[in-house]
């Protein structure tokens, strides 16, 4: 009977203990309710008291800053090497040399297909312009190119003429004897034999012979005389 009476006080005890309620926690930042039911001894009223604890503030998935992405440039490879641009290479013009030319300006004598009469003696004169940025050497010579020579010598001096003067060069011909167009070529030439210049001519036209006026005379057919008639009776 003892046993008994002091297992159900020992029961009682336990049931009197402090007991301590907590309300779940719903969110981070909601304050949490407690109730605690206080017994100091058996059978004693028991005191409801209330009070709020403020739980430690738990960070929420939706508070937490999104982490930012730095857009990053990709690393140029440096191991090919860059070979620098190529150009063409220029050619570094040569300056012109200054050389004596010649230029035709006009036929002072002697027009082209001007007539001459077989044997004829006559002079050609052509003018010409020292047109290089050089004068004419000494020794410079007007020589026969190709042609129709009529007499004429190989070579003819010229006459000293600065770069930018002009000269008359005369020449002294002969006309063929055969009817005919005559016409030969003519140019300048250096002392060391090498030609320039313009290359000019001289034409000239051998007509057909006529007959002297006594030929003519000759050939004049001389009237007959009448022929006499009967003697009268």
């Amino acid at each position: 009977m003892r046993k008994t009476l002091f297992c159900l006080l020992v029961l009682a005890a336990i049931l009197t203990a402090c007991v301590q309620v907590r309300v779940a926690q719903k969110g981070a930042d909601d304050p949490v309710v407690s109730f605690t039911l206080v017994t100091s001894t058996p059978n004693a009223d028991a005191t409801l008291l209330l009070y709020t604890e403020t739980p430690t503030s738990t960070p929420r998935l939706t508070d937490r800053p999104m982490p930012t992405r730095t857009a990053t440039s990709t690393p140029t490879s440096t191991n090919a090497p860059i070979s620098p641009p190529t150009s063409a290479p220029t050619d570094t013009p040569s300056p012109t040399p200054c050389l004596p030319d010649a230029t035709f300006v006009t036929d002072v004598t002697i027009p082209d297909d001007t007539a001459i009469l077989a044997g004829e003696t006559f002079q050609k004169v052509w003018r010409v312009r020292s047109s290089g940025c050089a004068s004419w050497p000494d020794d410079t010579l007007w020589v026969f190119v190709s042609g129709d020579r009529m007499g004429a010598p190989l070579t003819v001096a010229v006459p000293d003429t600065l770069a930018g003067g002009t000269a008359d060069i005369a020449v002294p011909m002969v006309a063929p004897d055969a009817p005919g167009t005559y016409r030969g070529s003519w140019r300048m030439q250096l002392p060391d034999g090498t030609n320039f210049g313009d290359q000019v001519y001289v034409q000239i036209v051998v007509p057909e012979p006529t007959l002297p006026p006594s030929s003519r005379a000759t050939q004049v057919s001389t009237p007959k005389p009448p022929t006499p008639g009967p003697p009268p009776p």
